[in-house]
């Protein structure tokens, strides 16, 4: 299940993110700053992705990734998502802490998407 925290209130995120995990479900919750990555923690969130997309103006940074590691708990799976296109960056960016990447414009772009994944995790391995 994925709870973006910038579309519900602190309360929301920590009754949904409750309902889900009582159900058994996997919860992702998506935060853009630091403030959400406070929610995200606060509410419980043990699987929490960074959105490098600014969703205002639909800007990446991945530098966005880059600063919130340094507040994510070592016991919260951290996923970056968007802004990856290469193998150095996935390799970085786990470097850094990330365990998970969320990454879909890359593989939108071509016309043979599992060749393309192949191609990025054996350059990951």
């Amino acid at each position: 299940m994925l709870l973006i925290v910038g579309a519900l209130r602190p309360v929301e995120v920590k009754v949904l993110h409750e309902h889900a995990a009582a159900l058994g479900l996997d919860v992702l919750v998506e935060v853009h700053d630091a403030t959400e990555l406070a929610i995200a923690i606060d509410a419980g969130a043990r699987i929490v992705g960074v959105n490098n997309r600014n969703l205002r103006t639909l800007q990446v940074d991945v530098g966005v990734s880059e600063q919130l590691i340094a507040a994510m708990p070592a016991d919260v799976i951290a996923v970056s998502e968007s802004g990856s296109r290469t193998a150095a960056d996935i390799l970085r960016l786990k470097e850094r802490g990330y365990r998970g990447f969320l990454i879909g414009e890359r593989f939108m772009l071509t016309e043979n998407p599992g060749a393309q994944l192949e191609e990025l995790l054996a350059q990951c391995s």
